[in-house]
């Protein structure tokens, strides 16, 4: 993995830490028997297969999910002032998930770690899994069925098994991150980072 990718993930990580903790701290529930493949087609719908446009992403967890609001917002709260913040649950035979999108521009880190794309607007989709049975190893199996290859990078930064995958071209640049515990428990985290050129 480039020092470029592990920069930006390691702020994610600081960023995200306590959320996670809270998520995996939360009671289990009964999973269902395609628990990581049901949860990835949940990303897929919702991030992978939607993003950058996040008024889509809206439009789908305004239907169904609920809203979090008020000072549960601050933890997607990303390092830059967003132009759009918002998050939602959704409970279901699975667990709890969280989604949360944010549309910022680019921080000072960013640019100097992606100077191609420092004009660029950070568009972000996050899905917190829940606490159940599902191994992350699991999920990581269906994150390379998803995006049909291993992932670029895997690495450990603090209580996280990190695997990573990037692309892009000329104006667009993304990067997919699967947060898993390390110690093998369930729960993480998928998510998915645009930067969009004008």
């Amino acid at each position: 993995m480039n020092s470029e990718m592990k920069l930006i993930a390691r702020r994610r990580v600081t960023a995200l830490a306590s959320l996670l903790i809270l998520a995996l701290a939360a009671p289990t529930l009964a999973r269902a028997q395609d628990g990581a493949a049901a949860s990835v087609r949940l990303f897929d719908r919702l991030c992978y297969g939607t993003m950058p446009e996040i008024a889509r992403v809206e439009a789908q967890a305004d239907s169904t999910w609920q809203p979090i609001t008020g000072k549960d917002l601050d933890a997607f709260r990303p390092a830059v002032a967003p132009e759009i913040l918002k998050a939602w649950t959704l409970t279901s035979g699975a667990g709890t998930y969280s989604l949360a999108i944010t549309k910022s521009p680019m921080d000072d880190q960013s640019k100097a770690d992606f100077p191609k794309y420092e004009d660029a607007t950070n568009f972000a989709c996050s899905l917190v899994l829940p606490n159940d049975k599902t191994p992350p190893a699991s999920v990581s199996a269906e994150m390379q069925k998803l995006i049909e290859r291993k992932p670029d990078a895997a690495y450990v930064e603090g209580p996280w098994a990190i695997t990573s995958w990037s692309g892009g071209n000329d104006r667009l640049l993304v990067l997919v991150y699967h947060y898993a515990p390390k110690s093998g428990s369930p729960g993480g985290l998928i998510s998915m980072t645009v930067f969009q050129k004008p």
